[in-house]
């Protein structure tokens, strides 16, 4: 039997399982005479703030943060999705977003709250709607993906959030989204806190290449308008 607001397999529930789901419904004022109904409305009532029920879902909302912030400013963001049992349930959620620079976002570790696993990592990408380093011979995205053992999700300029999957080795897409819109004092600061890093990728390195050429980024004007 499935759950048809989330997917998810309802539980079988024993004598002392409904003991608990009855006093959980007298305490939060939720009241059903099935267990399978009152299950479905608790983990809707108890679900923490800032929570989800799938990890697809927790990615869509750090896309949603992020992505006009990576257009805008044309740099990486990236976060840890991590997870924890709520009520035999697992939930998810993600870290503080952080920035990278043009092209590339390093996967930082970040502290997670006590009882939680790392499972995830989302990150966006200004310039490229794929994920780096697919094919035959690992590398980017991809490879970092396998050596932490978490799968990976990516969005860029077609705005459509993606997922790979270390076991399959398999992209899919999740869906496309829709970003949350900047403010103009968000327009502001992010430019203040970017410009600088946005003009040193046009250096030139020790083996006179520059990072930017492959992408054009002389071509573009910043902040994108």
């Amino acid at each position: 039997m499935q759950d048809i607001v989330r997917g998810v397999p309802l539980l079988p529930f024993h004598n002392e399982q409904q003991m608990v789901l009855r006093e959980l419904g007298r305490l939060t004022g939720i009241h059903s005479s099935s267990e399978q109904v009152l299950y479905i409305l608790l983990r809707q009532q108890l679900l923490p703030t800032g929570y989800f029920y799938t990890m697809d879902d927790t990615a869509i909302a750090f896309a949603r943060e992020t992505y006009e912030k990576t257009q805008y400013i044309r740099h990486e963001f990236g976060s840890l999705i991590y997870s924890r049992d709520l009520f035999g349930i697992q939930i998810f959620s993600y870290t503080e977003p952080y920035g990278g620079n043009p092209h590339v976002i390093t996967v930082l570790q970040r502290v997670l709250p006590e009882g939680t696993v790392w499972v995830a990592f989302a990150h966006t990408h200004p310039n490229s709607n794929e994920f780096s380093g697919l094919g035959r011979r690992r590398s980017g995205d991809v490879k970092v993906a396998h050596y932490y053992g978490v799968d990976f999700y990516v969005i860029g300029p077609n705005q459509i959030l993606q997922r790979y999957s270390i076991t399959t080795e398999i992209v899919t897409e999740v869906g496309r989204i829709i970003p949350k819109p900047l403010t103009g004092q968000e327009r502001i600061l992010y430019e203040q806190d970017y410009q600088k890093s946005w003009e040193e990728h046009f250096s030139i390195d020790n083996w006179g290449v520059r990072e930017c050429d492959d992408f054009g980024c002389h071509l573009m004007t910043w902040p994108t308008p």
